[in-house]
């Protein structure tokens, strides 16, 4: 009886080991990344109010200063005016306040006074319409502040993804604190091979847009110049206009995830890492979700702008995809003269580091299965002696 029970006692963990090794491989390999407890004080939602006063997001965003957010610009353009040229100016800013948008040469001309002021290529979303969400990573905890203006680059390609960045005062300043703060942009050079982490709540479905009500994080990798190419046959380096992130281990950002930070750490990252389960009693979810925390200097090196796959339609995180990335750095001395921030409270020229918030579903399968050998071993032991 008792050798019967010992035997019963040895399969039912070895079982419940493997099964759960497959529930957490699984759950790394969701597109766009795992559920992360981890405090991003610096992000940001962009949405909509519907009819039932709930907030509809589509976009990710980054907070660079207390009234101050960045974003992609095809987050907050409705559309192209084709009657309309696409400025060749770099100095021409697109400016939109409530439904008026105006192409100005300065920021300090008056977007209502008609001699100063041209059509604009693109329809703007109404800032009235647009919800800013932050300080939480479950939405329905997130507070909320209004838009007052946005600014997009004139020279702005919907087709080419060129300029695709907007800068968008808010209507009332944020008010700091240990969840809500804003996050600097990086000056250091971006090498290839470096492992960056993008964060969003985009769709978690390749085939269908199920965005997360929760955030989300994906460790992807910056790509070389061979890698990258076939997709952007201008692109040179990740110290140019875009970052590129070639899709590997079925990651990637994705719809939804747009206009959200794509993130470097000052820190080097710390083999001895914090793990954590955490266990939510709200849901009917009975899988034990595995997260990884580490402190991390985050620094903001892109904005997720779109994705290209070689062969047919794009679909998210396929093997011959690439993401990318708008380069913040890149725009700087736009963002410095329409924020007027000072430079050495937006920019860090510190050096980035790779760093690893999300581990390989292959290396967490292994160390499962370590650990079930380990038991196995000691219940042999127990049984034979």
């Amino acid at each position: 009886m008792i050798l019967l029970r010992a035997v019963g006692l040895a399969v039912f963990i070895a079982n419940f080991f493997f099964v759960y090794s497959e529930v957490f491989d699984r759950e790394l390999r969701i597109i766009g990344g795992i559920e992360t407890t981890m405090i991003f004080p610096f992000m940001a939602t962009i949405g909509k109010r519907n009819a039932k006063n709930k907030v509809h997001v589509f976009c990710g965003a980054a907070i660079i200063n207390e009234e101050w957010i960045i974003t992609a610009a095809h987050c907050v353009v409705k559309g192209r005016n084709k009657t309309i040229p696409i400025s060749s100016n770099r100095n021409n800013i697109i400016v939109s306040k409530g439904s008026s948008s105006a192409v100005l040469q300065s920021i300090n001309d008056n977007i209502d006074s008609q001699e100063q002021k041209n059509e604009p290529p693109y329809y703007i979303r109404d800032t009235n319409e647009i919800v800013i969400s932050f300080g939480n990573n479950e939405k329905k905890n997130m507070k909320e502040v209004g838009v007052q203006t946005i600014y997009v680059p004139a020279f702005y390609d919907d087709e080419r993804f060129y300029g695709d960045i907007a800068i968008l005062q808010l209507n009332s300043k944020i008010e700091f604190n240990e969840n809500v703060n804003a996050i600097k942009i990086s000056g250091s050079d971006i090498p290839p091979d470096l492992d960056v982490n993008a964060i969003g709540f985009g769709t978690t479905e390749q085939n269908e847009y199920k965005p997360s009500n929760k955030l989300r994080v994906a460790t992807l990798k910056t790509g070389t110049v061979s890698q990258c190419q076939p997709h952007r046959s201008a692109f040179e380096s990740n110290n140019e206009d875009v970052i590129c992130c070639p899709s590997e281990l079925n990651r990637d950002t994705c719809f939804g995830d747009s206009g959200g930070p794509l993130l470097g750490s000052t820190k080097p990252f710390n083999d001895t890492i914090t793990k954590s389960i955490n266990r939510s009693s709200k849901t009917n979810d009975s899988v034990e979700t595995r997260y990884l925390r580490s402190e991390g200097s985050w620094v903001l090196l892109g904005i997720t702008s779109y994705g290209d796959s070689l062969y047919g339609g794009f679909t998210c995180a396929d093997s011959d995809s690439a993401g990318f990335f708008t380069n913040a750095a890149y725009y700087l001395p736009i963002i410095l003269n329409i924020t007027q921030i000072p430079q050495e409270k937006l920019v860090s020229n510190e050096k980035v580091y790779s760093f690893k918030l999300q581990q390989d579903a292959s290396s967490a399968k292994k160390g499962f299965s370590e650990v079930l050998i380990f038991v196995q071993i000691i219940i042999i032991i127990i049984l034979f002696s």
